[in-house]
Parts: structure tokens; sequence; C-alpha cells
């Protein structure tokens, strides 16, 4: 009898990867649903991504790209299992190093240092850390299954 086991079932959540996703969904979701409704009114804080074009149409489709992945991260803490969660981490490692070299992008001027010392690279650059903690205790996931 050969037993073939489904890794998408058999393989768990890792549970710090799990809270540290969650802690990246709750400090961002109220943010993006008052960005959706009115983003005017959406507080500008370090850790939070801000849509400089608050009068325009397009402003809340990017803040509904934002309750996306606040989904996504909300989806993988609670119901997949290790493999997608992984592949989550994955993403989200890649959207936080891009979110900083974007910041860097828009704000450092020429002989300017002091943007890499920012309140708002040097959390993002925690979190990066946290989102590269993540892989590291989930490194014995497998993400690709070879049969």
């Amino acid at each position: 009898m050969n037993i073939v086991y489904d890794d998408f079932k058999v393989i768990p959540r890792h549970t710090s990867a799990s809270l540290i996703l969650f802690l990246k969904f709750a400090s961002t979701v109220v943010f993006n649903v008052i960005g959706i409704y009115a983003p005017e009114n959406v507080v500008e804080y370090p850790w939070v991504l801000i849509n400089e074009a608050f009068h325009h149409y397009h402003s809340r489709i990017f803040y509904l790209l934002c309750l996306h992945r606040n989904l996504v991260q909300l989806y993988s803490v609670s119901v997949a299992n290790g493999v997608v969660q992984r592949h989550v981490i994955y993403a989200e490692c890649l959207f936080d190093c891009v979110l900083i070299g974007l910041y860097v992008h828009e704000k450092f001027v020429l002989h300017n240092l002091s943007v890499f010392m920012s309140f708002h690279v040097l959390i993002h650059f925690a979190i990066s850390l946290l989102s590269l903690f993540s892989l590291y205790v989930t490194r014995n996931i497998k993400t690709m299954h070879l049969s």
C-alpha cells in the first residue's frame, strides 16, 4: 500500500511567523479601512504607507489593494497551512524591502544621508528584519514539492 501525504494538508503554520503577520495586519488594517472611506482622514504614522494623492480617485484603489494585503495576511495567520504561509512571507519580505527603497528614493537628496536615519526607514527596516526572521524560523517548511 502506497501512502501519499499531501504537503498542503500536513504542514502546519508556524506560531512565530503567524504572530509577526498578525502584528503587521493589526497595525495597518484600520488605516486602510479609513483610507477606503475617506483618504483625507488617514493620520500619518511612520509604519503606515501613505498615499500622497488624497484628492484623486486612485487613492481609494491604493487603500483597497492595501486592504487586500491585510486580508491575505489574516488568511495566512488563521486558515492557510505552512506552505502558503511561507509564500505569503516571501511576498511580505519583498514588499517591505521595496517600501524602504521607494521611501529612500523619494526623500534622498544628494549629500543628505539623514534620510537613512529617519523614523520611517528605521521602523520599516525593523519590520523587514521581522519578515526575514519569520523566513528564518520557517526555513524547514518545504516550498517545492517534488513528486
